[in-house]
C-alpha cells in the first residue's frame, strides 16, 4: 500500500474499477483508457454480472478481488456510490476518485455531504464526484474519461471537465506533455489547496496550471498558492471576469471591489501569473518551463523584417517593458558586421541579407546590455532558416537571458523550429506574443522577489480589547449594535469610526463632537476657523447626499445657522446625535482607501482616486490583508492617478509611505476586528507630509 494518499492517487501499484464495463458505458471506456496507456499495475474491475472484457476478468465484488488495491475508481449510479466508499473503507482502500454524477452540481447536495461523511468516517480522500478522473503520464496512468496526454512537465488541475478534455485535445495536437491531469468535479474533498501542495514537491512537475471557476477556503487556498509559487510558476485561467456577479454593498469602497478584482489580488497575493485562456497559458508553460527569468525589463527585438518588429515593440511598450534604443558602443560594435541597410535602433533590423553569423552577432551583443531578447525570422524559401536557428542558439546558450523566438511562418520554418525546440528555446507564432511571454517571465520575477506578510488570519493587533468590548464616545457598548446588525446594517457614527482609526495608529483630523450649538461654536473658534461641521447620525451613511455637510464657515455665525441647519434633517424621524466638527482642508487631488471583507479571502484593502470620480472612473487597485508596507507602495504605484502624486507643475508631491502605512495599519485593523464589514475613508487628501481624512465610514 502507498505511504501517501496522494502517491496512491497518482502512482498506485493496483486499482480497483466500479462500474459497467459493457462496450459504450463510462466504466468501459476508463477501462479502455488505463489499458491502451500502458499501466502497469494491477487493474481490477467490479461489476455483480462478472465475466470478462478486454483481457481483464470482471469480479462481482471487492471481497473477490485477490489483494489490497490503492486506489478506487467509482462510476456507478448516484445512489450506490456512497455504500461503496464504505465497501471500500472496510477493505483498506483510501482514495477515491469518483466520476460518477447526480449531486450537488444538480442540486442534490445531501447526497454529497453523506459521501463526505461516509469517507471521512474511514479516513478516506476523495476527487470528484461528477470529475473526469485523473492521468500521470509518466507513470502510464490514465482513470479518466479524456483524452490520454502526453508526457510533459506541467501540470493541470481543472475545475471543468469539459475544458480540461478540449485542453488535452489541443495540447495532443501541438505535441503538448503534461506531468499530472486532474479534473476534481464537484470538490467536495479534495481540491486546489490540496493538490497545489502535492504538485509544489513532484519531481515531474515544472509548472502548475489553474483552471478555476471559484475557490472555496481561500485564505488556506492563498497560503497553499504562496508556498507552492515560491518553488514553481503557477498559472491561472479564472472565468468570470465581469462585474456581473458584483456584490451589493454600502459603501464606495464596497461598490468598486468585484469578484474578479478581488480574485486578481488574491493571485498578486499569492505569486500566482493569471492568463486569458488556453493559447496565453500554452504559451506560457512553453517559456516557463525553458526560459530564465529576466533579471529587468530591458527588451531587445532583433528581426529581419519592420512590420512584425514594429508590432512586437508596440505590445512590448503596452506590457510595461523597455525597448529602449541600444547605446552607442553597442551600435559600433554591430555596424561593421552587418548589412548597410540595417537599422540599429530597437527593434534591430538586420534585413533579409543575414544569416547565421549576422544573428548570432547581434543577439550575442544586444543581451550583454539587455535584459532579454525577441528574436524574429520571417522567412523566404531561399533563406537558411536553419542556421538563423542554429545562430541564435549559439548566442543565448552564451547569454544564459530568456530568448524567445518567432520564425514565421508555415512549411518553411517548420524545420529550423524544431531545431530551435530540441534546443530549449520557445519559439511563437508572433512577435506580439513573444512579448507577452516575456512580460510574464518578469512578473514571475518580481513575485519572488515580493515578500509579503504572513497569510495567517490572525495578526498582533494594535490594542488588547476587542471591537465588542470598547465603550466609545457615545456611552454605550458597541457589541450592542452589533446584535442590531441583521436589523438596521448598522454603521458606526463618525467620532466612533474617527476613534477606532486612531486607537489602530491611523492620523486623523482633530474633531470634536458637538451636541449642542454652544459646543459648536466653541470647538469652532478653539479648533480655528475656516472649520467643516458634519451631521453625527446612525440613520444618515452618506451624509452628503442628503446636506449632511456645511463648509468653509468662516465665522462663529455661519457656525451657527449651519447647526440649526443640519440639526433639522431630523425632523422626518431621522435620529440626530449632533455634528462633527473639523477643521476644512481642500486639495486638488482626492483620495480613496478602505476595506471590504469577502466571504472567501477576508478582508481586502483599496486604493485609488476618491471623491466624486471614484464611481466615475473606477480608479482602484486591491490587496489581501494583511499587507507590508511594500505590497501597499505597489499597490499605490498601480493606480492610474498615481502621477498626480509625484507633483506637478512645480507642486510637491504626496507622502507617499505615509499613504502606504495607512493601508498597512487599515489591513491590521481589519483582520484584529471581525465586526467590521466595510471601512469607507474618502476623500483623503494627501499632503507633503501626511495626508488628511475627511471623511470616515465603518460598516458592521
Amino acid at each position: 500500500m502507498k505511504e501517501s494518499v496522494f502517491d496512491a492517487f497518482f502512482a498506485p501499484e493496483a486499482i480497483v474499477l466500479f462500474g459497467s464495463v459493457k462496450a459504450g458505458k463510462i466504466g468501459y471506456e476508463i477501462l479502455k483508457s488505463i489499458r491502451e496507456g500502458g499501466y502497469e499495475g494491477k487493474v481490477y474491475p467490479i461489476n455483480p454480472g462478472g465475466g470478462e472484457v478486454i483481457g481483464y476478468p470482471v469480479y462481482r465484488s471487492l471481497d473477490e478481488v485477490p489483494e489490497k488495491a490503492d486506489l478506487a475508481v467509482i462510476s456507478l449510479p448516484q445512489r450506490a456510490v456512497a455504500e461503496t466508499i464504505v465497501e471500500c473503507g472496510r477493505q483498506g482502500i483510501r482514495a477515491v476518485i469518483i466520476i460518477s454524477s447526480g449531486f450537488s452540481e444538480v442540486g442534490n447536495d445531501q447526497a454529497e455531504k453523506e459521501l463526505v461523511k461516509a469517507a471521512q468516517a474511514w479516513g478516506i480522500r476523495l476527487i470528484g464526484p461528477n470529475c473526469a478522473g485523473l492521468m500521470n503520464p509518466w507513470r502510464r496512468h490514465f482513470p479518466s474519461i479524456e483524452v490520454r496526454a502526453l508526457p510533459g512537465h506541467t501540470a493541470f488541475i481543472t475545475q471543468s471537465g469539459a475544458l480540461g478534455g478540449a485542453t488535452l485535445g489541443w495540447a495532443e495536437e501541438r505535441g503538448f506533455g503534461f506531468s499530472k491531469f486532474v479534473s476534481y468535479g464537484n470538490r467536495c474533498d479534495v481540491g486546489d489547496t490540496e493538490l497545489l501542495s502535492y504538485l509544489a514537491d513532484d519531481p515531474e512537475t515544472r509548472v502548475i496550471v489553474l483552471y478555476i471557476e471559484g475557490i472555496d477556503r481561500g485564505r488556506e487556498f492563498l497560503r497553499a498558492a504562496r508556498e507552492a509559487s515560491l518553488k514553481k510558476p503557477l498559472i491561472a485561467i479564472k472565468s468570470g471576469r465581469t462585474r456581473a456577479g458584483q456584490r451589493a454593498a454600502s459603501s464606495h469602497t464596497g461598490t468598486l471591489a468585484g469578484v474578479d478584482e478581488i480574485y486578481n489580488a488574491a493571485f498578486r497575493k499569492a505569486g500566482i501569473i493569471r492568463v486569458e485562456g488556453i493559447e496565453e497559458m500554452f504559451d506560457l508553460c512553453q517559456a516557463f518551463s525553458e526560459c530564465p527569468l529576466p533579471a529587468g525589463n530591458r527588451v531587445a527585438i532583433i528581426t529581419n523584417s519592420g512590420g512584425p518588429g514594429i508590432l512586437a515593440a508596440d505590445k512590448a511598450e503596452s506590457l510595461g517593458l523597455n525597448v529602449a534604443e541600444p547605446s552607442s558602443s553597442l551600435r559600433d560594435a554591430l555596424k561593421p558586421s552587418l548589412s548597410p541597410h540595417s537599422s540599429l535602433k530597437n527593434p534591430i533590423d538586420l534585413t533579409v541579407e543575414s544569416g547565421y553569423e549576422e544573428y548570432r552577432l547581434a543577439v550575442e551583443k544586444a543581451l550583454l546590455e539587455y535584459d532579454a531578447a525577441i528574436v524574429i525570422n520571417v522567412a523566404t524559401p531561399y533563406l537558411d532558416s536553419n542556421g538563423i536557428a542554429r545562430g541564435i542558439i549559439d548566442a543565448a546558450q552564451k547569454a544564459r537571458k530568456p530568448v524567445v523566438t518567432n520564425f514565421m511562418a508555415g512549411r518553411i520554418v517548420r524545420e529550423a523550429i524544431g531545431i530551435l525546440k530540441e534546443a530549449g528555446l520557445v519559439n511563437l507564432a508572433t512577435g506580439e506574443r513573444c512579448s507577452f511571454v516575456l512580460s510574464k517571465l518578469l512578473e514571475r520575477s518580481k513575485a519572488l522577489g515580493r515578500i509579503p506578510v504572513s497569510l495567517l488570519d490572525s495578526c498582533i493587533p494594535h490594542r488588547q480589547n476587542s471591537l465588542r468590548e470598547r465603550r466609545f464616545s457615545g456611552g454605550f457598548p458597541l457589541h450592542s449594535l452589533i446584535e442590531k446588525a441583521k436589523e438596521d446594517n448598522p454603521h458606526l457614527l463618525e467620532p466612533e469610526a474617527l476613534r477606532l482609526l486612531h486607537d489602530y495608529g491611523i492620523p486623523v483630523p482633530r474633531h470634536r463632537w458637538a451636541r449642542t450649538e454652544e459646543e459648536a461654536v466653541e470647538a469652532a473658534e478653539a479648533m480655528g476657523l475656516p472649520v467643516v461641521l458634519k451631521v453625527v447620525s446612525p440613520d444618515i451613511l452618506h451624509k452628503t447626499d442628503l446636506g449632511g455637510v456645511a463648509l468653509p464657515l468662516q465665522d462663529r455665525n455661519d457656525v451657527a445657522k449651519a447647526f440649526t441647519r443640519l440639526i433639522s434633517l431630523g425632523q422626518d424621524g431621522k435620529r440626530i446625535e449632533g455634528v462633527l466638527v473639523t477643521p476644512f482642508q481642500s486639495h486638488d487631488i482626492e483620495l480613496l482607501a478602505g476595506m471590504v471583507r469577502d466571504a472567501q479571502f477576508g478582508p481586502v484593502i483599496t486604493v485609488g482616486l476618491g471623491g466624486i470620480w471614484v464611481e466615475i472612473l473606477g480608479d482602484a487597485v486591491y490587496g489581501i490583508a494583511p499587507l507590508s508596507i511594500e505590497e501597499s507602495e505597489e499597490m499605490i504605484r498601480s493606480i492610474r492617478a498615481y502621477p498626480l502624486l509625484l507633483g506637478l507643475r512645480g507642486k510637491k508631491g504626496a507622502d507617499l509611505r505615509a499613504l502606504g502605512e495607512l493601508l498597512v495599519r487599515l489591513s491590521r485593523m481589519a483582520l484584529a476586528e471581525s465586526a467590521i464589514r466595510e471601512i469607507d475613508l474618502n476623500p483623503i487628501f494627501p499632503l507633503e507630509r501626511g495626508f488628511f481624512i475627511a471623511d470616515a465610514r465603518i460598516i458592521l
